[in-house]
């Protein structure tokens, strides 16, 4: 039986980024690099026509901008799943990144073995962000949301509990044995929970919840993914 692969796409300004990271996934079986490109335009036509499960992508130069790269991306393949591999913790550019559809968010300090983990967990519809991303996206959020606000986003006590656990990053089979539901029956909350915040995506549907109060606002809680491994497991950094 043949393994399906995660069809990836590396989109950095930096050929020897590129190559190191083409290296580091193609040591993978189950992760397939089918294309890369040096700029917004080459992504978007490469994108188009090999329409890849992830692009992984950090654009710096001038003439490129990697927010508005990856809004355009989701717009025109809103399946493809985005990892923004960057340099860059501010609070502000990550909740932009965020909103343009970014369903995971690593620094180019993050260990190797992270951004093979984050490929493979977007993929499966997760959300994967680093500590450091986290903590400050979750600053952002705090701040720009009003001590005031009311709850208006209409959410049933299960609806609640299940956007509760996705935040932990529990995927749908195991909310359903955990809540003794079957994963079509989460899908369809899911799907609901997403309407009634107008969040595009789980990550979205997080964060909304967070702004509203309906989450812990602790980076560590709503992100159990985004620790580090204390397992003594010695990773090659980016």
């Amino acid at each position: 039986m043949t393994m399906q692969q995660i069809s990836v796409i590396l989109v950095d300004d930096q050929n020897i980024v590129r190559q190191g990271f083409r290296l580091i996934l193609e040591q993978h079986d189950d992760i397939k690099v089918v294309g890369e490109a040096q700029s917004s335009e080459e992504a978007h036509r490469i994108i188009k026509e090999l329409h890849p499960d992830v692009v992984v992508i950090d654009l710096a130069s001038p003439e490129d901008n990697c927010l508005v790269a990856t809004r355009q991306i989701k717009e025109q393949i809103p399946g493809t799943h985005i990892i923004a591999l960057t340099s860059h913790a501010e609070g502000d550019y990550v909740l932009a990144m965020l909103k343009a559809g970014a369903e995971g968010y690593l620094l180019k300090t993050s260990a190797a073995a992270d951004l093979v983990q984050a490929i493979r967990a977007v993929h499966q519809g997760q959300s994967v962000w680093c500590t450091e991303a986290a903590r400050k996206l979750v600053e952002e959020i705090n701040n720009k949301s009003s001590p005031d606000r009311h709850r208006e986003d209409g959410l049933s006590k299960r609806e609640e509990e299940i956007l509760q656990l996705t935040a932990t990053g529990a995927t749908s089979k195991e909310i359903a044995k955990s809540l003794h539901l079957s994963a079509k029956t989460v899908d369809n909350y899911r799907s609901s929970i997403m309407e009634k915040l107008g969040a595009r995506n789980t990550t979205e549907a997080i964060f909304q919840a967070l702004s509203l109060g309906l989450l812990s606002s602790n980076a560590s809680a709503v992100f159990p993914a985004a620790r580090r491994r204390e397992d003594g497991e010695a990773n090659a950094s980016l």
